[in-house]
């Protein structure tokens, strides 16, 4: 299927970046939904990291602000219901920007805090031990 040009380069970026920070896979499980003629969304696998293209982005002018299609960059999270709600899936902005420059960024993070959340725990040993530099 062809996508719009805006998409197409994202995706090259995306191929590109993800290997070079350890998540190559994602690279080849990335998934394009068609949500209009200009506005797409592009998600990374399981991992609930989305990204839309084609998204009104305000950017700050001399005069006032304008909004331009950029990007945004947002999570999918599910959210507790209650006795009468079913739990519920929702997405949260994490990064609206006009550059692709700062989609990749803000992917780079949010993989990296799923990292670190994700971290085993200390060893015995290494619990309540505090490491000090002595000066020279």
């Amino acid at each position: 299927m062809q996508h719009p040009l805006v998409v197409e380069q994202l995706l090259f970026m995306l191929k590109a970046f993800l290997p070079r920070i350890g998540a190559a896979e994602l690279a080849q499980t990335m998934t394009v939904d068609a949500m209009s003629d200009t506005e797409h969304s592009i998600s990374l696998g399981n991992t609930g990291i989305c990204i839309d293209t084609g998204y009104p982005v305000p950017v700050p002018t001399l005069d006032d602000k304008k909004t331009v299609d950029g990007y945004r960059v947002y999570t999918m999270e599910v959210q507790a219901g209650g006795r009468m709600h079913p739990d519920e899936t929702v997405d949260v902005t994490r990064k609206e920007t006009p550059y692709q420059h700062e989609v990749l960024t803000g992917v780079g993070t949010l993989l990296a805090q799923m990292a670190a959340e994700n971290l085993p725990d200390l060893p015995p040993e290494l619990v309540g031990t505090t490491v000090v530099e002595e000066a020279r």
